[in-house]
């Protein structure tokens, strides 16, 4: 197989190095962490700080690393 293309918005590290192979590539395409970041996205995010919140609250904190 032959990939066409590809779209990326996570790295490892952030922010891509400025010497990266992928920064010169024409059948790639790089976002800055944003793709989330539509109104569906935001309110999902939204939606899920105040359920944290109101677990917290309630004595139900969530995602608790340790």
């Amino acid at each position: 197989g032959h990939l066409g293309g590809v779209g990326i918005d996570v790295f490892d590290p952030e922010p891509v190095p400025p010497d990266h192979p992928l920064l010169d590539m024409e059948q790639v395409v790089l976002t800055p962490h944003c793709a989330d970041m539509t109104p569906e996205g935001v309110d999902l995010l939204n939606e899920g700080a105040v359920d944290n919140i109101i677990a917290f609250l309630e004595g139900r904190p969530q995602n608790i690393v340790n």
